[in-house]
């Protein structure tokens, strides 16, 4: 499946253009760049090898390209179009760790609520994995007696050894 030429960012979200610092570039200069990006973060999403699309660049075979590139402009829109896909995709992650932590705390919450403490342990050994907060060995340990529940994460195992 083809990915559209849905890249295209709002006004509000313009950013400068690593491979045009030492120019200036506004009004339908940045559209055109905007466009030419686009087309070949779509070619990169798509599966195109660097050289297949620095050829495109270099043979005008993009639609509104407005002149053949040269190697070295023709690399430069190649790796801004990389780095924009790198910077989307750390947002995404950002955006994903922090909906995936709400739904855990949610069932965090729903657990201790039902006092299922079983429960509540494995969300937290998710959380601490998930979130590389803990080691990878487990150090959890879970002791119910009476009306107590002594939960111990094993952060402070060299106070126990000295006793």
């Amino acid at each position: 499946m083809a990915i559209n030429r849905s890249h295209k960012r709002p006004k509000e979200e313009r950013r400068s253009l690593s491979l045009l610092d030492n120019k200036k570039v506004k009004g339908k200069d940045y559209e055109y760049v905007e466009d030419m990006l686009a087309l070949i973060i779509c070619d990169i999403v798509n599966g195109l090898q660097k050289s297949d699309i620095m050829t495109k660049l270099q043979n005008q075979m993009y639609e509104g390209q407005r002149q053949p590139y040269t190697y070295k402009t023709s690399e430069e829109y190649y790796y801004t179009a990389i780095s924009r896909i790198r910077e989307d995709r750390e947002k995404e992650v950002e955006e994903l760790r922090d909906k995936l932590y709400s739904q855990y705390y949610s069932l965090y919450a729903d657990a201790i609520k039902n006092d299922n403490t079983l429960v509540a342990k494995q969300i937290l050994d998710s959380i601490a994995k998930v979130f590389a907060i803990a080691p990878d060995k487990k150090n959890v340990d879970v002791q119910i007696s009476d009306n107590k529940v002594h939960i111990s994460f094993g952060f402070n195992t060299e106070d126990k050894e000295e006793n």
